[in-house]
């Protein structure tokens, strides 16, 4: 379940760079394939808290792992806002609200670990593409580069706002017990 998502996020942000940021077919099917399986997710988690059920496994850590970074940072990397299926980020809209609770509780689990900040930095967005020019011979220009989110820009308080969900919540997440 949290793989082919992993799967579908690098497929669609390597190959649009590859392919010198054309959408193919393979990343329009990579992009569609995240929305769907961000969808099938919000749809298994009205049922249960964790995936796997009632306990807390491996899995749900990778699996909130993967959607801090896909808000923190592949949205913008990979440029999945301006895609057709994009209806907002996890953490930052309604979207998907069932995921965005499972966000808010997975953060409490996982709050020293997370570190929004470094999900953008990982990718050094303009050594990516330096170095994907010089493998793939793409000629990539510096105005285009200048549209590329950097590492620098601001990036929303995402520790505030899932505190901030965490108060108004008032309690535990639906379906648990105290």
């Amino acid at each position: 379940l949290v793989r082919p998502l992993i799967d579908a996020i690098d497929t669609a942000g390597i190959e649009y760079f590859k392919n010198e940021r054309r959408v193919t077919a393979e990343v329009s099917e990579a992009r569609t394939a995240i929305f769907a399986k961000l969808a099938k997710l919000n749809e298994l988690l009205e049922e249960r808290r964790f995936v796997a059920g009632d306990k807390l496994t491996a899995v749900d850590i990778l699996l909130a792992s993967c959607l801090f970074q896909f808000d923190a940072a592949y949205l913008d990397a990979y440029f999945l806002r301006e895609c057709e299926g994009y209806q907002g980020s996890i953490l930052l809209s309604d979207a998907h609200p069932v995921l965005k609770a499972y966000l808010r509780d997975m953060y409490g689990f996982l709050k020293p670990s997370v570190r929004f900040g470094s999900y953008r930095h990982h990718f050094r967005l303009h050594k990516a593409i330096e170095t994907t020019r010089q493998l793939y011979s793409c000629e990539i220009l510096e105005d285009e580069i200048g549209r590329i989110p950097s590492i620098y820009d601001e990036l929303p308080n995402l520790h505030a706002i899932l505190e901030s969900i965490e108060k108004h919540a008032g309690g535990r997440p639906r379906g648990t017990s105290a």
